[in-house]
């Protein structure tokens, strides 16, 4: 419903105000001098096109507002996270071009690195530098995708998906390293 009176009231009625403006002129000018283009013609040809692109930069300011207020509106979902006994950090994957931190998660105060199950394996939610290890910010971009950029050293790496996501993806290629190794020994 949102998009049908944004649509409606940001895009429609302006251009149907625009469109009734010449045929005013021209029932204007069909009433009082019997023909419907004499009005018109007295305008002259530059007004039609300052008016044309008045209309353009108009319609692309409506758009660029709009996906404007789509980003500042979007927020990430909070998900509930599982009881956790402990936590530690086994190591790092690269993935995205960016480092991710891999932990395990002891849910019993029993379970050690062989025994504890494949799913307690998880990488943490914010990439890291590769080049200094720092943590990276994210910016939303305006057209599509992320920006991830480290506030020590500068680097900079856009991509398509958010850090959520990609934790996620760096998550299961961690739980499929360590599978490996798990089948090795």
């Amino acid at each position: 419903m949102k998009i049908k009176e944004s649509l409606l009231n940001n895009l429609a009625l302006p251009l149907i105000l625009a469109i009734l403006i010449p045929m005013a002129s021209a029932l204007g000018s069909l009433l009082a001098t019997g023909e419907w283009i004499t009005w018109i013609n007295f305008i002259p040809w530059f007004v039609w096109i300052i008016f044309l692109i008045i209309i353009v930069i108009w319609t692309i300011g409506i758009l660029v507002n709009k996906r404007l207020k789509r980003i500042r509106n979007n927020r990430p979902s909070i998900a509930a996270v599982p009881r956790v006994y402990e936590r530690y950090e086994i190591g790092e994957v690269s993935h995205a071009g960016v480092i991710w931190k891999v932990y395990v998660n002891y849910t019993d105060p029993f379970d050690s690195f062989e025994t504890t199950s494949i799913k307690n394996f998880d990488t943490d939610s914010i990439p890291r530098c590769p080049e200094c290890k720092t943590e990276l910010e994210e910016q939303k971009s305006f057209w599509r995708g992320y920006v991830w950029s480290c506030p020590r050293c500068g680097f900079k790496k856009k991509n398509k998906d958010s850090r959520l996501i990609e934790s996620e993806r760096a998550a299961k290629i961690a739980r499929r390293d360590i599978e490996k190794k798990r089948k090795k020994e």
